[in-house]
């Protein structure tokens, strides 16, 4: 019993002495975390500020089991002693803005700064010490608007998070259609959600002229060319209310230029009131007309001799008469 007290001391002591060495020359992307690493070969991981983790050992008496409680802003983790294998402090690389930890910055880390501004105690399980983009101690509206940048310059989307799994047990549908010089993006139910992203890719020489709600709403609605032919599309509630009151259609992209070829979306992520993600690609399940690109054609103007403007290349019609250009144009 007297063993086990003192590794238990020993541990907390040295880890106190290792919490005290991070805090000189520290980067703003660079931040310390307090491991926990447990017989079974899982670890607790807790973020170290001026404020936390705090130690405590408490010693469970005769018939009791001796623990390291860990105190942070979150309450407390109570860890038996014989589970403890070791204690140690360890550098960890962040990315200002991420709350989530995911390695970018998207919609879903504004969302739970919006709802932690609102809302202090919905904080819990997110570092919100990377949410003060000004270092002014404060957590506000500033923020956000410098979150949201961050996702329109492209720097919150590195490459190598162009690939996204679907990581909801929605079964929502995400659609992409045509519509002349429009393209509308529609999901199964948009009032599940109060925030989202998703980037474009056009071909060349068309350009992404401006996005639309497909209704009456107050949710911001921004976008901006991260690269020479991609866009990013960001919409955000700033009091975390649900979009409604949208028909099927959810947005509108209005298209310009004169080439032609495939309008690639990708990056999907809808984030629900509580901060729950919901991300898409092109290769997940449920999708609909092809989201990873819809053909977008604007060099011809093709209508049936009905009227009827059809959205698809001259290749793509079958056999019959059309109207192309204002000519009437034969396919054998």
């Amino acid at each position: 019993m007297n063993k086990i007290y003192h590794n238990c001391r020993r541990w907390a002591l040295l880890l106190m002495l290792l919490m005290l060495l991070p805090f000189v020359g520290l980067a703003q992307t660079t931040k310390f975390e307090m491991v926990v690493e447990k017989t079974d070969g899982t670890e607790l991981a807790f973020r170290i500020t001026d404020d936390f983790p705090l130690l405590q050992y408490r010693y469970g008496g005769e018939e009791g089991v001796n623990t390291i409680e860990i105190k942070t802003a979150n309450g407390y983790t109570s860890v038996p002693c014989p589970e403890i294998k070791r204690l140690y402090s360890r550098e960890v690389v962040v990315v200002q803005g991420d709350v989530t930890g995911t390695g970018t910055v998207d919609v879903q880390d504004a969302t739970i700064v919006v709802n932690y501004i609102l809302d202090p105690e919905s904080g819990e399980g997110s570092d919100l010490t990377v949410a003060d983009m000004n270092n002014d101690g404060e957590i506000d509206v500033f923020d956000v608007t410098a979150i949201i940048n961050v996702i329109l310059s492209g720097n919150g989307n590195p490459a190598s998070a162009r690939s996204l799994v679907w990581q909801h047990e929605g079964l929502e549908t995400v659609r992409l259609t045509a519509e002349e010089s429009e393209l509308l993006l529609g999901i199964d139910d948009a009032s599940r959600f109060t925030s989202f992203q998703f980037d474009v890719e056009v071909p060349q020489d068309v350009h992404l002229l401006g996005v639309a709600w497909n209704g009456e709403t107050n949710h911001m609605l921004q976008f901006a060319q991260t690269d020479e032919r991609r866009y990013t599309v960001v919409a955000l509630s700033m009091n975390s209310k649900p979009l409604s009151g949208l028909r099927d259609g959810l947005l509108r992209l209005r298209l310009s230029g004169t080439g032609s070829g495939e309008v690639g979306i990708s990056n999907v992520l809808f984030v629900t009131p509580q901060g729950e993600a919901a991300r898409f690609n092109g290769s997940s399940l449920n999708m609909t007309t092809g989201i990873h690109g819809i053909t977008y054609t604007q060099g011809e103007h093709i209508f049936n001799l009905s009227g009827r403007k059809l959205n698809m290349k001259r290749e793509q019609l079958g056999k019959g008469v059309y109207m192309i250009d204002n000519k009437k144009v034969v396919i054998k």
